[in-house]
């Protein structure tokens, strides 16, 4: 049987309920950051990139981008598809001490410049190697440092003109990389 509680049973119950303790666990961690790097253009390039965490120290990158590239009388416009693996150290992926490694597709657009005549599209390659330092706020904002690597290879052009067949030679390149990106986490 139960019998009706009185207001200083209530109030007595209620005084040694356990007080709410201060939240001091650590903010959910993210598990995408979508970034743009803000040095590429700079250089006739356009860059977007998605992390995605798949374990504590480990990320998948996705990345995509555009540049234009001249080549003596020649001019490039190269699209890229790349996937990397990204290695966090500190077991807080996606922020923190990092390498990681991409390797990318391209098709390639030549144009020969005197004659104005387009060449197939072309397929080449990029590698990618960086090592850097991730800062992904509680608020979601992200600031990528790094500095490593890029070897890039365009493929040769081939077009008729009037004067007959011209071709471009096969590009590869090895340039430092530089990467100051910005981006938003989720």
């Amino acid at each position: 049987m139960l019998l009706p509680a009185t207001v200083a049973d209530v109030a007595s119950i209620a005084h040694t309920a356990p007080a709410a303790e201060p939240d001091d666990s650590p903010p959910a961690r993210k598990s995408v950051t979508l970034q743009t790097d803000l040095i590429t253009p700079f250089f006739g390039a356009y860059y977007l990139e998605a992390n995605v965490r798949v374990s504590s120290h480990f990320g998948v990158l996705f990345n995509t981008s555009y540049l234009a590239f001249p080549n003596g009388d020649w001019k490039s416009r190269t699209g890229t598809f790349g996937v990397g693996l990204t290695y966090h150290f500190g077991g807080e992926a996606l922020r923190g001490w990092y390498v990681e490694g991409v390797g990318e597709a391209n098709l390639s657009s030549w144009r020969n410049e005197p004659s104005g005549q387009v060449a197939p599209l072309g397929v080449g390659w990029t590698g990618i190697l960086v090592g850097g330092y991730r800062f992904v706020w509680n608020s979601g904002f992200v600031l990528d440092l790094a500095a490593g690597l890029v070897v890039l290879h365009l493929s040769s052009a081939r077009v008729t003109t009037a004067e007959g067949v011209v071709a471009s030679d096969a590009l590869t390149r090895v340039y430092p990389a530089a990467k100051l990106g910005v981006g938003w986490a989720f």
